[in-house]
């Protein structure tokens, strides 16, 4: 198996938003008003499912170079989402998240993925379209943006 490195972008929103997080959780405490046994298990899960989508979307990708595609990836996770290292990225930060229990991170967590949304991808698509045309269009039809 031979793994692009390169294609295990990092989040620069999500870890903004963790920093951040950490950053106000530190100086205004502010801990999610749910027990720790609740939290801690769904933040396990949560860990858990985003580093294993984050590595199947990697080995998914592993022909193409993602920063500059030669070709669509339409299989293992990316038949399912467009966006399954983002995806993935969600969930491990979520999960850190309830880990810390901190509302601060939560939020700002929310805020990186409306970014991404609202954004980033955004501007991703366009560049797919622009291309892979057709092609492209077809797939975003077939394929949900994250779900």
């Amino acid at each position: 198996m031979n793994i692009r490195w390169r294609n295990v972008p990092l989040p620069e929103p999500y870890l903004i938003a963790l920093a951040a997080g950490a950053v106000l959780q530190a100086a205004v405490p502010w801990l999610l008003p749910v027990p720790s046994v609740v939290m801690l298990p769904a933040g396990v899960l949560l860990v858990a499912i985003g580093l294993g989508l984050i590595a199947w979307a990697v080995r998914a990708a592993q022909e193409v170079e993602v920063a500059r595609p030669s070709a669509l990836i339409t299989h293992g996770p990316y038949a399912r989402s467009r966006n399954p290292m983002y995806l993935g990225w969600t969930g491990l930060a979520l999960g850190i998240a309830l880990l810390v229990g901190s509302v601060w991170m939560a939020l700002a967590v929310a805020s990186a993925w409306i970014y991404l949304h609202a954004v980033t991808i955004p501007a991703e698509e366009a560049s797919l379209r622009g291309a892979f045309g057709d092609a492209y269009r077809a797939y975003s039809q077939r394929v949900r943006r994250w779900l």
